[in-house]
């Protein structure tokens, strides 16, 4: 009867503490894959198989594409992994492009503080409906002039071109300034202050 007790409590402590996922830095996709898949059967959560995945070293692309096609919550995936140390725009277009929705992976990476333009570029990058990131950034409470800027990359440079056109207004006056001075030799020529006024009249 012991032997059966102390058998039940063990069994009952696997169960409770999965074994962690076995990951290493030189890892295929194919091998993240199938150690993400065998990380979700034995109970672990995202956080725990994102942190000890980011951890190891292995490629952060590659694990948010296997954890996203593992048919799990891509917004939790990507919360996951950016938590656990991956840089938010390779997770955001890495989780695109393995099928997550632009939309949410958006909200996702910005909601946990990742910073807005570059997510917002990245997932552009990846293929993502502008329209689509724009308005997923801007229902996270993004400013929406930002989020124009980095759907936009040719905006800010149309007020460079206002101010160099005003800088050439101000070279204006140089050419009176040079009409002038021929007027004054025009005087001089014709031999004194009183001659030049008998030749204006």
């Amino acid at each position: 009867m012991k032997y059966k007790a102390v058998g039940a409590a063990i069994l009952a402590a696997m169960i409770a503490f999965p074994a962690l996922a076995d990951f290493k830095a030189n890892m295929t996709l194919e091998q993240i894959e199938a150690e993400v898949k065998a990380a979700l059967q034995a109970g672990q959560s995202l956080d725990a198989i994102a942190q000890s995945a980011v951890a190891s070293g292995v490629n952060v692309r590659w694990l948010t594409a296997a954890m996203v096609t593992s048919n799990v919550n891509s917004a939790a995936v990507v919360t996951a992994v950016i938590t656990a140390g991956g840089e938010p725009g390779s997770v955001v277009a890495a989780a695109i492009s393995a099928g997550a929705s632009a939309g949410s992976a958006v909200a996702a990476a910005i909601n946990t503080g990742a910073e807005p333009s570059s997510v917002i570029s990245a997932a552009i990058g990846a293929g993502a409906d502008p329209n689509t990131v724009a308005n997923a950034a801007v229902n996270t409470g993004v400013d929406p002039n930002q989020v124009a800027q980095a759907t936009d990359p040719q905006a800010p440079k149309s007020e460079p071109s206002k101010k160099q056109t005003s800088s050439k207004a101000v070279t204006a006056p140089s050419r009176s300034t040079s009409s002038t001075g021929t007027g004054t030799g025009s005087g001089s020529g014709a031999g004194g202050g009183g001659g030049g006024t008998a030749s204006d009249s």
